[in-house]
């Protein structure tokens, strides 16, 4: 024996079931549900939605496997500051895809600026939770506290 030959291991004979069509199945049923006491109409129902939610699956799963059309990425902005490996220059929604600068560092801006008030505004809800609250009153008669 070959030492290649010592760690193949032997294919059991493996025997296929046999296919059966969808009309065999449904007469196995006819003949089934009288002593079953299963509704002939309802069991043809089952039959025909099974069928149906199968071809659906195998539509979608063919559908998926297609290969989509070849989209052209401009790469305008793969030197830019935050631009890390092995993403590169990440923009999901394609805002960035037509490459204007102009544009580009407006939203830059923007996203600053926004993420700075939102750093403020945290800091104001979280500040007076761990240092206190002022005494008195915002509404003396309505009793309303700070």
């Amino acid at each position: 024996m070959s030492r290649s030959a010592a760690f193949v291991a032997s294919q059991p004979s493996v025997q296929q079931p046999p296919t059966v069509a969808l009309t065999q199945i449904l007469a196995r049923a006819y003949v089934a549900a009288p002593t079953l006491a299963v509704n002939k109409e309802a069991v043809t129902a089952s039959f025909v939605a099974a069928a149906a939610v199968g071809a659906a699956g195998a539509a979608v799963s063919r559908s998926s496997n297609r290969r989509r059309g070849v989209k052209t990425t401009v790469a305008a902005f793969e030197n830019e500051l935050g631009v890390q490996p092995p993403v590169g220059f990440w923009d999901p929604l394609g805002l960035a895809d037509d490459g204007d600068i102009e544009v580009f560092m407006r939203r830059r801006e923007t996203e600053l600026k926004h993420g700075r008030i939102s750093m403020l505004a945290t800091m104001g809800y979280i500040t007076p939770e761990i240092t206190g609250k002022f005494p008195g009153y915002l509404s003396p008669s309505k009793g309303v506290e700070f």
